[in-house]
């Protein structure tokens, strides 16, 4: 496992999921997909499997260094606590 970001902000999309930031680094040293199957760990140390659902684009009028990323809405919102730790388990996208 490898760790793909601590959640910094949390938004829901209505019908889509929640979008988690600041997502993948672009200096991510794996290729990460959709389906990628992920764990958030929070805070207390609560752990939920989920995977990733797509990937944001925002115009904030300067750069960023992250790809923000969506998760299904069915993951509980306890689990999407600033500071949850957001693991990435395979980055095979054959083992999807």
């Amino acid at each position: 496992m490898r760790l793909l970001c601590e959640i910094e902000d949390v938004f829901q999309i209505s019908g889509r999921g929640y979008v988690i930031t600041p997502g993948i680094p672009h200096a991510f040293p794996a290729k990460v997909y959709i389906k990628n199957k992920i764990i958030l760990e929070t805070p207390n140390g609560a752990k939920i499997c989920s995977e990733i659902d797509g990937f944001e684009s925002f115009c904030r009028g300067k750069p960023i260094n992250h790809v923000p990323f969506s998760i299904p809405a069915s993951v509980d919102k306890s689990f999407l606590l600033v500071g949850t730790k957001v693991w990435l388990v395979d980055s095979d996208p054959k083992n999807k």
